[in-house]
């Protein structure tokens, strides 16, 4: 990750190595070297909260498959199974009324 500014996906990959380290937020920052005002704006940005699909991003995991083309989603319980690849703007308008 950069010293300076994070991308979101950079600021979503700290906010989540911090949620699994189990420590608190001064106690992960002096650990990382991630200054805790950084830590602290990254998770008022995308939530503060443990809550898993309230608000905030929700994760996704990606499956490729050898199919050429189908594809596999994985929304907590929920699994979507595509056999053909969806436009791009219909994945992110599905991903977004997932997360209201």
């Amino acid at each position: 990750m950069s010293t300076s500014r994070f991308t979101l996906s950079e600021g979503m990959a700290l906010v989540s190595a911090y949620r699994s380290s189990g420590l608190s937020a001064s106690a992960y920052s002096a650990q990382s070297g991630i200054s805790l005002p950084k830590l602290r704006y990254w998770l008022s940005k995308l939530g503060s909260s443990r809550q898993s699909h309230a608000g905030g991003f929700v994760a996704v995991q990606v499956e490729a498959e050898s199919s050429g083309g189908s594809l596999r989603m994985h929304l907590g319980a929920t699994v979507l199974e595509f056999e053909v690849l969806p436009p791009l703007d219909y994945l992110q308008g599905l991903l977004e009324s997932v997360q209201t």
